[in-house]
């Protein structure tokens, strides 16, 4: 499950409106997301969303993210007013939006979604076109799981991209071993897949259909890897053009856990000192940056 996205900029003008709808969405329909506003509810008005409760939810998530003191009672009554012009689409922000997110703990793929829906065509989009860009990563999310021999046993990957030129319909995932199979769960089918001298898979996707300029995409793609590769030692995702929210998961199976992980940055100048990251309850570590251009990121561990 997601654990927090950051904000992919600024709202376009109609972006708080698209993304309320789905928020709507996620917490009318039956499921954990409406049952874990419901629980706080005093009384219910058959699908019609209480605010209050919903307030309450993400006034739960700020005590236990300690961004708010426990002793403040008085904070989903705060909160309430927020959430109903959020709900509305009159003033949803990306701050407001990431909170959604990590209270109601929204799936990888539905996170995306809100972010592909609050972001839009912006003021940048013509002079990195000009560039010579062909498309922003507004998210790029990456999850490794491996097995209990410590070998890689399946990558994940989402992407929500805006094409900056008309026609785009095409792109290159790298996946870091030799994948057995490469499957495009969202946003296009897999017409190419190769492997190189660098033990690495080139996979080319084909979009559902060819972009137009400011036009986003989902991309959601899942390698998996037959037994017998070695045990990988890191994960990391070099970057040369811009990439706005980028985000790193591993996944250790619990027979076979590392004695320590680190979260490590370098390149365009600079290189950060290695830092010591625990396991959650999961087995998993993660980490998000805000954006990240002409460098490498991500973790890397000692069996």
């Amino acid at each position: 499950m997601n654990e927090g996205l950051p904000s992919p900029g600024a709202p376009s003008p109609s972006g708080p409106r698209r993304a309320a709808a789905y928020l709507r969405r996620l917490l009318t329909e039956p499921g954990p997301y409406r049952r874990r506003w419901q629980q706080h509810a005093l009384r219910l008005r058959g699908t019609r969303i209480n605010q209050a409760a919903v307030a309450h939810v993400l006034a739960r998530r700020l005590w236990e993210a300690g961004e708010r003191d426990e002793e403040h009672a008085d904070l989903p009554r705060e909160l309430k007013d927020r959430v109903a012009r959020a709900l509305r689409g009159e003033v949803l922000s990306p701050a407001t939006l990431r909170l959604f997110i990590e209270a109601f703990d929204f799936t990888d793929t539905e996170a995306a979604r809100l972010w592909q829906l609050l972001s839009g065509p912006d003021a940048d989009t013509p002079r990195e076109a000009a560039r010579g860009r062909l498309a922003r990563t507004l998210l790029w999310n990456e999850t490794l799981w491996l097995g209990p021999d410590g070998a890689p046993r399946e990558h994940r990957m989402i992407h929500v991209l805006q094409s900056l030129v008309d026609g785009l319909d095409s792109e290159i995932w790298v996946v870091d071993a030799a994948a057995q199979q490469v499957e495009v769960v969202h946003g296009g089918r897999l017409v190419e897949l190769a492997s190189t001298a660098a033990q690495e898979c080139r996979a080319t996707i084909e979009f559902d259909h060819p972009l137009g300029s400011g036009e986003t995409l989902l991309l959601e793609c899942v390698a998996r890897f037959a037994s017998g590769l070695d045990r990988p030692v890191e994960f990391r995702r070099r970057v040369d053009e811009r990439v706005e929210n980028l985000e790193m998961r591993v996944h250790f199976h619990p027979d076979r856990l590392p004695r320590h992980v680190w979260w490590v940055v370098t390149g365009a100048g600079m290189s950060s000192h290695p830092e010591t990251v625990l396991l959650d309850a999961d087995h998993a570590v993660y980490r998000r940056l805000a954006r990240l251009e002409h460098a490498t990121a991500g973790f890397r561990w000692q069996w």
